[in-house]
Order: C-alpha cells, then structure tokens, then sequence
C-alpha cells in the first residue's frame, strides 16, 4: 500500500447524480472512508462519539412523512494494530 501524502479533497470523489460523505480524508494516519448515496435520496450524516472515528454513519429518509421509515446505515474500516511483545 502506498501513503497518501497529501490532503485528499471530498470534491475529488465527485460523481454526477450522488452525494458522497467523507469521513477522515484529511487525516493522512488513518483510513478514509467514502460513502455515496443517489442524488435523489434524502441522507444525512449521524454525529457519533469519537470512540466511533473508524466509522461513517448515515440516516436515509424513506419516508418524508413517516420518522419510522428511515434507514440507519454505517461502514467501518478496519484498522490493523500489531502487538509489541
């Protein structure tokens, strides 16, 4: 894997016809994670506890009309810690 040494921008995702959410692009000590999500559909980013940096939560509004109808999704990376024994 090569290091990313410089800033990675969220405009650099760019795709027509979606919403992309970033989450840690900035941090060059730590994964990065992208989340699209179609233009058409109402998603919003859920502010979580630090303890929770490695993940990227998203509510997704089915229902304009109905609060119960919303989706919760979330993406993790997985971050590799190697013991010093």
């Amino acid at each position: 894997m090569v290091p990313v040494t410089q800033k990675l921008l969220a405009s650099e995702f760019h795709l027509d016809g979606y919403n992309v959410f970033c989450q840690n692009l900035k941090e060059n000590s730590r994964s990065g994670l992208l989340v699209y999500t179609a233009s058409s559909i109402n998603a919003s980013v859920v502010e979580v506890p630090e303890i929770f940096q490695e993940c990227s939560f998203l509510m997704l509004r089915i229902s304009d009309s109905d609060s119960s109808k919303n989706l919760l999704i979330t993406t993790c990376t997985c971050t590799v810690v190697q013991a010093v024994v």
